[in-house]
């Protein structure tokens, strides 16, 4: 049996768990198009990674690598935030979400790994996700 104040000198010893929740998906919207002979056709417009917080606390100096998976390059960010320095946020709080506008290319990787890094209070924490933009 342990007593309240060791077990919470145990807990303090222990990393702390991220309050923010952070979450990427590339979203697009569908625009409808017709041509001279009254055919309509489909396109992707307005495409871009958002990047939410889902959790109970903000993520503090986001920075998000995205290195391309296969043969390919990384999308063109169409974002000129923080002078062109590529996916940075100050601060995302949460419950909110970011929108980077993206311009994919012939030669854009059809998958990414996204590598996200931020601080809270201080610690640091990084996660690595997956995302598909094709």
């Amino acid at each position: 049996m342990t007593s309240g104040t060791e077990h919470d000198a145990d807990s303090a010893d222990a990393s702390p768990a991220p309050r923010a929740v952070l979450r990427c998906e590339y979203l697009y919207d569908r625009e409808a198009r017709s041509d001279k002979n009254g055919r309509i056709s489909y396109r992707s417009a307005r495409q871009r990674l958002q990047v939410s917080n889902l959790g109970s606390g903000p993520a503090d100096h986001l920075h998000i690598e995205v290195e391309p998976v296969g043969g390919g390059e990384s999308p063109i960010v169409l974002d000129a935030r923080n002078g062109g320095a590529g996916l940075v946020v100050e601060r995302l709080l949460d419950h909110t979400h970011i929108d980077f506008p993206l311009a994919l290319t012939m030669g854009t990787a059809p998958q990414a790994k996204l590598t996200l890094s931020w601080e809270e209070a201080g610690e640091k924490f990084t996660e690595v996700q997956s995302i598909r933009w094709m």
